[in-house]
């Protein structure tokens, strides 16, 4: 708990309502999402005036409200210059005040989420662990996992997402992590980042911020591992892919549900997991994390049980088999890149069913390479195997110019949705991914109905 007239002196240039010995337990900027205790932070957005839900929030319990007005309602007020750079001050004052908790920050193209919540999975079996939620991993997310990790938390595990030059700097001298990882570099937010080596760059500024006993894990298998050995010389590495540590790309399989087994040599022990969770690309998630968590002193049977409960998140490759046409649906809508694609198109192919269907929505933010990276799909699309490819949108059209299989392009949503539920069968399975901005979730709603199978 923290004292709110201790914060009001930090920050306050004038305060409204009494502050005598009232405290409180984290800040939210979402008024919907207040729950008691906490201090509501009134933002003043583009479209949306945090001060006119200071009554909503006092509502649903809030003790307080830092504002850059005074309003007229019944709660004590704490009057500051500026709204959101207070949060994030006081974020940072937080941050700097644990003593007893082990920070671990995630960033990379691709794979962040899923290796945050496997990773949370397995730490939280050992010891009280907090995570980012959902997609917390800009500067105020950051700043709101701060605020809100309870006191009594060992495990840190935040995410860290850029778009821009110089976010992660800001983003990684706010976290001060005590580990940190880059999962690997693909081409997404080309329209800030313009290239693969700037992003590689600005990623690996989160190495930057560890101190001479952080400690900096490292992919060897990335394209760009030399810039991550470059930014990391200052402090300990770990080496996923060297020393001990090794997995068995041979011994990759899927089971009926397109999940992945594999063995790897975690330390001194090889395993045998059984994931459940969808796709190639998870197996690499979950090696790095087993030598992470190895790495922390983590026992093995809560790692190798923590990567083998972990559920896949809707949107993020999960397996639904449709109860009346017995096919298989991968629902990978959440995001696209061209690796992540790559890595989803191979997975599959693998998949045992002898009829492979994708549809393929726009990926955004690709910049002047777009076009390229969306023929380039139908390209490992053909050399993959994969039957049928159905496009949505107009990027992702460019596909079928090289597609050997059976494509289709659609414009629109329901059309696509109708050609599905004709040629969906016990013998296919669908994978649909896109970028959010297509909203390809809207046809995996409408596929599954109300009544379905999880896999």
């Amino acid at each position: 708990m923290q004292s709110l007239d201790a914060f009001a002196q930090l920050y306050a240039k004038e305060t409204h309502g009494d502050l005598t010995n009232l405290t409180f337990c984290g800040g939210e900027f979402d008024s919907r999402r207040i729950v008691a205790g906490q201090i509501f932070f009134a933002f003043l957005g583009e479209h949306v005036d945090g001060h006119d839900f200071l009554q909503q929030a006092r509502n649903n319990g809030a003790v307080a409200a830092v504002v850059s007005r005074a309003c007229a309602v019944d709660i004590p007020q704490l009057v500051v210059e500026d709204v959101q750079s207070c949060f994030i001050d006081s974020a940072s004052r937080i941050r700097s005040t644990w003593q007893q908790k082990t920070v671990i920050a995630i960033t990379g193209s691709m794979g962040k989420t899923s290796s945050k919540d496997l990773l949370a999975n397995v730490c939280g079996a050992h010891q009280e662990t907090f995570s980012t939620p959902g997609n917390y991993n800009n500067l105020l997310g950051l700043s709101w996992c701060i605020h809100n990790t309870p006191m009594s938390a060992r495990y840190v595990i935040l995410e860290l997402g850029i778009s821009e030059v110089g976010e992660m700097q800001r983003l990684a001298a706010l976290a001060q992590p005590d580990i940190a990882w880059v999962t690997t570099i693909a081409p997404c937010h080309l329209d800030g980042l313009t290239s693969c080596e700037i992003i590689a760059r600005e990623k690996s500024q989160i190495y930057r911020s560890l101190g001479s006993n952080g400690l900096a894990v490292i992919n060897d298998r990335d394209d760009f591992v030399e810039t991550f050995l470059q930014h990391s010389q200052h402090c300990r590495q770990l080496h996923l892919y060297a020393g001990m540590s090794s997995l068995d790309d041979a011994s990759i399989r899927y089971d009926a549900l397109a999940r992945c087994r594999f063995s790897a040599q975690i330390g001194d022990e090889s395993l045998s997991l059984q994931l459940g969770l969808v796709g190639k690309h998870q197996v690499y998630n979950a090696y790095a994390v087993g030598v992470i968590a190895h790495a922390m002193g983590i026992p093995m049977t809560l790692i190798k049980d923590g990567l083998e409960t972990q559920k896949t998140t809707s949107g993020r490759a999960k397996a639904y088999v449709l109860p009346m046409v017995k096919s298989l649906l991968i629902d990978d809508s959440y995001n696209a890149n061209p690796k992540a694609m790559l890595s989803a198109i191979e997975s599959l192919s693998s998949v045992d069913k002898p009829v492979k269907c994708l549809v393929f929505g726009d990926m955004s933010e690709l910049g002047s390479v777009s076009d390229k990276w969306h023929r380039r799909v139908g390209d490992w699309a053909s050399e993959y195997g994969i039957d049928h490819l159905l496009t949505y949108g107009v990027h992702a059209q460019l596909a079928l110019q090289s597609f050997c299989g059976d494509g289709m392009a659609f414009s629109d949503q329901d059309a696509l949705i109708d050609h599905l539920r004709v040629i969906m069968s016990e013998d296919m399975v669908v994978l649909v991914k896109g970028s959010r901005g297509c909203s390809l979730d809207l046809t995996i709603r409408s596929l599954l109905g109300t009544a379905m199978n999880e896999g």
